[in-house]
């Protein structure tokens, strides 16, 4: 999945640059991301070489991501892929 090698499935006009409000989004949508691993929200998945994977719960993903730190994340649903170590970040800056 050519998405998981930086934020590029945020590049809506597929334009390969993320511009200001593609940017503006990732951030948002980490943000949103952070808040609901915050509250342990489950609906995760994770992407690997055998492809995207089950829903998890946040935990899951906290220790696969301690194990594989290049690991991406994604929602139950959405089309944005993002690195974990993004939203933990996030979680632990907020």
């Amino acid at each position: 999945m050519e998405n998981l090698t930086s934020i590029k499935s945020f590049d809506l006009n597929k334009d390969s640059k993320i511009d200001e409000s593609e940017l503006n989004l990732a951030l948002k949508t980490t943000l949103e991301w952070s808040s609901l691993a915050k509250n342990d929200e489950g609906g995760w998945v994770y992407y690997s070489n055998k492809g995207t994977s089950d829903l998890k719960d946040w935990k899951s993903i906290e220790a696969l991501n301690q194990k594989h730190m290049g690991l991406f994340i994604s929602r139950k649903g959405s089309k944005y892929w993002l690195p974990a170590k993004m939203v933990v970040s996030a979680m632990e800056g907020a």
